[in-house]
């Protein structure tokens, strides 16, 4: 088929070119960064579902906190105009709902014609507005810090659509027009949003810089090792070829880059050359056997294409197996994932034709590796009692390293330690204290949720909860209604139903926007917020079902208390996290397993392949054990993808070995064996580390720790080609004559 393809070459690197210029606007969708929790999960995963009903009921919950510091108090009279006129800047933003700060503070004034309300800051007094806050000590604390040099801003966002792809902007303007108004270096940032915003931006530079670093390290390594510029003109094409293509379906699909998708481009530029060295390193083995550079090219396709397709395939199996995971961002880095390996595999035959044919025919550090493997060879055997202790004792260590495995998520150990999101989230909490938000929702069966009853179910729940360190901090619709009850009329000011009405009714008057961030009136429901520090996805599960569990027991079966926003989704994460790497590693290690099985035919040879593939798997686990790294979302797929490319070498070196076996017999098939593959393993093992290597200079925790882990089971799958399959091997056929 490669000979009759060979003259229309041509015709089908036009057909690819064309193809490639209808793909650019595709492209341009996939490289716009997304990193929000949504990404992360199903459509249909229950809390996706609850999340999006409670900002149908209450807006969007992603707020931006922003804190204002200066040397002297934020309750002057000239620092108050600032925070005005910020305020009334914002909100003229298209995508601000609402502003929350001490100067929109709305009050009641009792005149002769009934109670009127009035901005705080319209006083222009700093006594009377220190004595208002003064007396409301609920609402000083949640504006200003104990020393007034700081003051909180909250900045609700508007629920409106593709807000994902708009967050980046959004808050760059934002960012602009307040540090235009207060100065950057009295401005600091926390909340979700900026969470976010600070990964989707580590998450591009990392993109690019890998992107580019990938290529370069694969371009030295491969002219180090074979001399030739043709060799890494084709590997080059072939890995950004299928970067591309893949990309651009990711694209058209709708996709955008998240925190693991941008990885994408670093696989497919390691993985994507090793079908081509093999082939190379088959060309040249036919070229010593006199045949001319064409024939040999044409032929070493031909003969490695069996192999190639199933190392493609096993590859591509290890990646789908992310399929099985709950979280929508593995399934959709497993299935473009495999994609890419897919199309590296086709360009590098159809690239092929063209470099094969001209490349040189010899690489000086074949012979060099090969002494080398032949040594090591004698040695292992001569040694192999010895070898089988060594492997007995450090899978004996992986196991226990694997009992001491962790599961959780902390998505702020992501960032660097010095970055700005890091230091701006400190700064907030020194000043104010814990301040990420676990929102509640409560619904009242009976429509009893301004009841005197409800208030205090709700002000007992809270106590108990900060009396108990669930929370740090926590206020909610119920707050706001016993704030306004202080300013009410004397003969309504009581802890009555009917005063508690008549407060819900001046609340809303005040403020109505306050008001439908904390009551959703056709629902009957609203919300209650507890603070807290940022937790890890397992402490917020562990927080949540308390926090629920007590709410049971006190708001009793005539309310309906439940988690909202998007705490309840990150707190999942942990669990997705375990049940995505043993699901995935399982399906990988059957499906890879059959793949080898019918491929080689050969049961005890697939067993081979894969007790020494499982050897850089335990390692990687065994590792994480005894590093103290936790199993997360970081880490969730290293297993199955390593387990993937790890067996590609095996599978060339099986393939060659049950050739020679089945066609001659000879007492030294190992050696026949490495000398015919023993340096394209050696060679792709030292790209492939050379590569994932450098992922551990990465901005984002995920690129290190994937960097570091596939480095390990790169070096850990090379020594046990060389030494346990070796052994194993020999065992296997030691019946044959030595």
């Amino acid at each position: 088929m490669l000979k009759k393809l060979y003259p229309f070459r041509y015709i089908v690197l036009v057909f690819i070119l064309i193809l490639a210029g209808i793909s650019i606007n595709s492209i341009k969708k996939a490289v716009v960064v997304d990193n929000s929790l949504e990404v992360w999960f199903l459509k249909d995963d229950p809390s996706v579902i609850d999340y999006n009903e409670f900002k149908q009921k209450f807006g969007n919950d992603e707020i931006i906190m922003l804190m204002i510091k200066d040397k002297q108090s934020m309750l002057n009279k000239e620092q108050s105009l600032k925070l005005q006129k910020l305020s009334k800047t914002l909100l003229s933003q298209a995508d601000v709902k609402a502003v929350f700060s001490a100067v929109d503070q709305e009050i009641i004034e009792l005149g002769l014609l009934g109670p009127k309300k009035k901005k705080l800051v319209e006083l222009y007094n700093e006594k009377s507005i220190r004595a208002y806050y003064d007396k409301n000590k609920s609402l000083k604390n949640q504006y200003f810090s104990e020393d007034e040099k700081s003051t909180r801003i909250i900045i609700v966002l508007k629920n409106i659509p593709n807000f994902d792809a708009e967050r980046g902007r959004i808050i760059k303007s934002i960012k602009k027009q307040t540090d235009e108004i207060m100065g950057a270096e009295h401005t600091f940032w926390g909340g979700i949003g900026i969470i976010y915003e600070g990964l989707n931006t580590l998450s591009a530079q990392d993109f690019g810089k890998f992107l580019g670093l990938g290529y370069l390290a694969m371009f030295i390594i491969i002219l180090i090792l074979y001399r030739s510029f043709w060799v890494v003109l084709h590997a080059l094409l072939t890995v950004s070829l299928s970067t591309f293509f893949c990309l651009a379906l990711y694209g058209a699909m709708g996709y955008q880059l998240n925190i693991m998708t941008s990885l994408l481009p670093t696989i497919f530029v390691l993985l994507g050359v090793m079908d081509t060295l093999h082939i190379y390193n088959e060309r040249n083995n036919l070229i010593k056997e006199g045949f001319t550079k064409k024939e040999s090219a044409l032929e070493a396709m031909s003969k490695e294409f069996k192999p190639c397709l199933f190392t493609s395939l096993t590859t591509m199996a290890g990646f789908l197996a992310l399929l099985s995971s709950p979280m929508s961002i593995l399934q959709s880095f497993g299935f473009f994932a495999a994609f890419g390996i897919g199309l590296c595999f086709i360009f590098t035959y159809i690239l092929g034709l063209f470099f094969l044919p001209i490349a040189n025919a010899h690489s000086p550090s074949e012979i060099k590796i090969l002494n080398g493997l032949l040594k090591i060879e004698g040695l292992v055997i001569r040694k192999r009692k010895i070898v089988i202790g060594i492997y007995v004792l450090l899978f004996g260590i992986c196991i226990y390293g694997i009992t001491q495995i962790k599961t959780d998520t902390e998505t702020m150990s992501y960032f660097p330690t010095e970055h700005e999101v890091i230091k701006d989230h400190y700064t907030i909490e020194n000043s104010f204290g814990a301040y990420m938000p676990l929102e509640l929702s409560i619904e009242s069966k009976n429509d009893e949720l301004f009841s005197a009853n409800t208030i205090k179910k709700c002000n007992e729940f809270t106590e108990y909860l900060l009396a108990n360190k669930i929370a740090e901090k926590a206020n909610g619709y119920y707050t706001f209604l016993q704030e306004t009850n202080r300013f009410l009329p004397i003969n309504l000011r009581d802890d009555s139903t009917v005063s508690y009405h008549k407060s819900a009714y001046y609340f809303k008057w005040i403020n109505p926007t306050l008001y439908q961030y904390y009551v959703n009136d056709e629902s009957n429901s609203a919300r209650i917020t507890l603070f807290g520090k940022i937790p890890s996805a397992a402490e917020l599960t562990k927080k949540s079902e308390a926090a629920l569990s007590i709410a049971d027991s006190i708001f009793g079966e005539n309310y309906v208390v439940k988690a909202g926003g998007y705490q309840p989704m990150y707190s999942k994460i942990a669990n997705y996290t375990v049940q995505s790497q043993v699901y995935s590693i399982i399906i990988a290690f059957i499906a890879i397993f059959v793949l080898i099985w019918i491929f080689i035919r050969d049961f005890k040879l697939a067993v081979v392949a894969i007790v020494t593939n499982a050897f850089p798997i335990a390692c990687i686990f065994g590792t994480m054990g005894l590093l103290n790294y936790q199993l997360d979302l970081a880490t969730a797929s290293i297993a199955a993808i390593c387990l993937s490319f790890c067996v590609d070498d095996t599978i060339h070196y099986i393939f060659h070995y049950k050739r020679i076996r089945t066609t001659d017999g000879l007492h030294d098939i190992r050696i026949k064996t490495l000398k015919h593959v023993g340096a394209a393993i050696v060679m792709t093992s030292i790209v492939l580390f050379a590569g994932y290597i450098l992922l551990l200079f990465g901005s984002l925790k995920t690129v290190y720790y994937f960097g570091l882990l596939t480095s390990i089971a790169i070096v850990a799958a090379l020594i046990a080609q060389l030494t346990l399959q070796s052994v194993l091997l020999y065992y296997m056929d030691k019946k044959k004559p030595e």
